[in-house]
């Protein structure tokens, strides 16, 4: 039996190549939590005070108003930070602006990156929407770091994750079956590869044009995982996995062209 679970932080990643295409069916559209920090014990590196926001940088950052079913639509960007400091760090403000060639401003917003723990030399992805925003036409993005937090969690090395290219996601409905036109879904797995129970697993996956930006960041903390009884909590044991979705808007991402790239992350504290 499966059961929906509740999210978790751990930090590896894996790249594939994308291939457009295939045949994913979706079970219907997860429902995104609130993610909620943790202060967990058993990690691998320490949780420490936040360095300065200047030691944090943020690379691969692209704009699209692609909307998901191909049309025009509203701003976004998206990026990823670097934890270039020796201690591990958390959350991230960054601040996006858009400009005309002229260097007029067209809008200025704020994002958070998605990782709760991100260690020495690792990255984090986040995206910002500029809402209301349509087609703005040509406009270019900086972004700086605003802010940086410390851990929510600890960093762990024992979770081993995979991620699979963007499919199609299949609707079903009254007997009859059709490719979604709006929506791509990555789905991958989630193994416990130590010694310890954990929980409250999350996922984060990034999606990389071929000049290494960032054309689309999500997340999840809806999981699938094997459990013994119906009132057993979602608990990932020694050896066991879980799987996981995110849904995509196609038309940004079939926008961005040939050669992209998937890659996923994942944490978990340890089971009380």
């Amino acid at each position: 039996m499966l059961r929906r679970a509740l999210p978790a932080l751990f930090v590896l990643v894996i790249g594939l190549a994308f291939t457009a295409g295939g045949g994913a069916r979706a079970q219907g559209p997860l429902t995104p939590r609130a993610f909620l920090p943790m202060v967990a014990s058993g990690g691998d590196l320490p949780v420490t005070p936040p360095p300065a926001a200047g030691a944090v940088t943020v690379r691969g950052l692209s704009s699209s108003s692609v909307a998901a079913n191909g049309s025009a639509g509203e701003l976004r960007a998206y990026g990823e930070v670097v934890n270039g400091t020796s201690a591990a760090i958390g959350a991230v403000v960054v601040e996006v602006t858009a400009r005309r060639a002229s260097g007029a401003v067209v809008a200025r917003e704020r994002g958070t990156s998605r990782l709760g723990a991100v260690a020495p030399g690792d990255v984090s992805p986040f995206g910002v929407l500029f809402e209301g925003v349509v087609a703005p036409g040509a406009v270019t993005v900086t972004a700086e770091v605003i802010s940086v937090a410390p851990p929510a969690i600890a960093v762990r090395t024992d979770l081993a994750v995979t991620v699979q290219p963007p499919a199609n996601v299949i609707l079903s409905e009254d007997g009859t079956t059709a490719v979604s036109a709006t929506q791509l879904a990555v789905n991958g797995g989630v193994r416990n590869a130590g010694g310890a129970r954990l929980e409250m697993v999350q996922a984060a996956i990034a999606i990389y044009d071929a000049s290494g930006n960032v054309v689309f960041a999500g997340f999840t903390n809806t999981f699938s995982m094997p459990f013994l009884a119906e009132d057993d909590p979602p608990v990932l044991g020694p050896g066991q996995s879980g799987s996981f979705q995110v849904l995509v808007p196609r038309g940004p991402i079939m926008a961005a062209g040939a050669g992209l790239v998937v890659k996923a992350w994942a944490e978990a504290a340890p089971a009380h």
